[in-house]
């Protein structure tokens, strides 16, 4: 159970189709709200990050952003979590993981590559 965001672990969440976040099982039938008690909210603070640029409501003002690819992705990615921890430094200390569904079998390992090449460069 999610005690504390001050304490308890962070998710960042990616998907590469817009509004494609789903914290429960689909049903087939309208939207509606229901309690899910196995939604990653129940122990996690979740962010979730719409990429590459132009995915969902993700945009750029310039234009030659949206020129990307697998490892363009991966940076801008990286790029946003260093700016994020920036403005949240409390929750540098809190575990952190990064997860996501369907082609982000590809984001997520090259992302967790420039975090780990990121994290080897400030030592």
């Amino acid at each position: 159970m999610l005690i504390s965001p001050s304490t308890d672990l962070k998710v960042l969440l990616t998907s590469s189709r817009p509004f494609n976040f789903e914290l429960g099982k689909p049903s087939g039938s309208l939207p509606s709200l229901h309690n899910n008690p196995y939604s990653w909210s129940k122990v996690s603070s979740v962010i979730y990050l719409d990429s590459p640029v132009g995915v969902g409501l993700s945009y750029s003002g310039n234009e030659s952003d949206y020129v990307t690819g697998d490892l363009k992705t991966a940076s801008d990615s990286h790029s946003f979590l260093l700016k994020w921890f920036e403005i949240y430094p409390e929750f540098l200390t809190n575990p952190f993981y990064i997860a996501g569904e369907s082609y982000a079998g590809i984001y997520v390992p090259t992302l967790s590559y420039e975090v780990a090449k990121g994290n080897l460069d400030l030592q």
